[in-house]
């Protein structure tokens, strides 16, 4: 033991196939205490520096996530207030106890799939918990991390649907997730307020690489945004504007 880290030795028994006796990186663990059930994860296993008398085929790291108390209802808790002693007995996650670790506790959840240790029990999630902290959705290429965002974003629409929700969608990946229920803005239908720019980037819009003298032609098209004054009016066909453009590149 040290902290919430712990190692166990794993045995060798023809009860069970020796791919489950061996356990891998990721497989949860019950170690039996004397009030409780203490839920662990796998994090490494070794058979480095192994005795061929040890009684062990194998050892593992495991990290301490909770526990399960309560008896005849038995609930799940983050954090160990009751430590494992050298000997406790460890075995492999029942069905029923990681329907307890992951069983609903409001009804503020979401379904988000099922676990990959066991795929009969569902997955859900504390909406209020995981809105309330911050929280990343990681993974290299081609896992499914913007299926998984758009996963959970509907799900949560639906459970909260006054919910208002701001993304910010760089590569164009989430503009059907939502159907109707979302309001896309792209370079197509992007209105700007003339007052929101400040005087570099007004210049910058305007005479940003245009060869015209006009006003319509200092403002390319390709941007995508209108110049807008409080009115609602587009700026660059009003008479004062188009004659501040002139003025302006004439150096007056």
């Amino acid at each position: 033991m040290r902290g919430s880290l712990a190692r166990v030795g794993l045995l060798a028994s023809g009860q069970m196939p020796l791919s489950e006796v061996r356990g891998t990186v990721g497989k949860f663990v019950s170690i039996r205490c004397a009030n409780s059930t203490v839920i662990a994860m796998i994090t490494d296993v070794t058979s480095e520096n192994m005795k061929e008398t040890d009684t062990y085929i194998a050892s593992a790291g495991v990290d301490l996530l909770g526990e399960i108390s309560g008896g005849d209802k038995p609930k799940f808790q983050r954090g160990v207030t009751n430590y494992p002693t050298i000997g406790d007995a460890v075995e492999l996650i029942s069905n029923q106890e990681l329907r307890t670790v992951y069983a609903p506790s409001g009804s503020d959840q979401i379904d988000v799939g099922t676990l990959q240790q066991d795929r009969s029990v569902t997955a859900y999630v504390d909406v209020e918990e995981m809105l309330s902290k911050h929280f990343a959705v990681l993974g290299s290429t081609g896992v499914g991390k913007s299926t998984g965002v758009s996963l959970l974003l509907n799900e949560i629409l639906k459970a909260r649907p006054s919910l208002r929700i701001f993304l910010l969608d760089a590569h164009n990946e989430y503009e059907r997730c939502f159907g109707d229920r979302a309001h896309v803005v792209n370079p197509a239908n992007l209105r700007l307020p003339f007052w929101l720019f400040n005087f570099e980037e007004i210049v910058d819009v305007i005479f940003g690489g245009g060869d015209e003298t006009s006003s319509a032609g200092l403002v390319p098209d390709s941007l995508g945004a209108d110049v807008m004054g409080s009115g609602g009016r587009d700026l660059r066909r009003t008479p004062d504007f188009c004659s501040f453009c002139n003025r302006f590149d004439r150096g007056a």
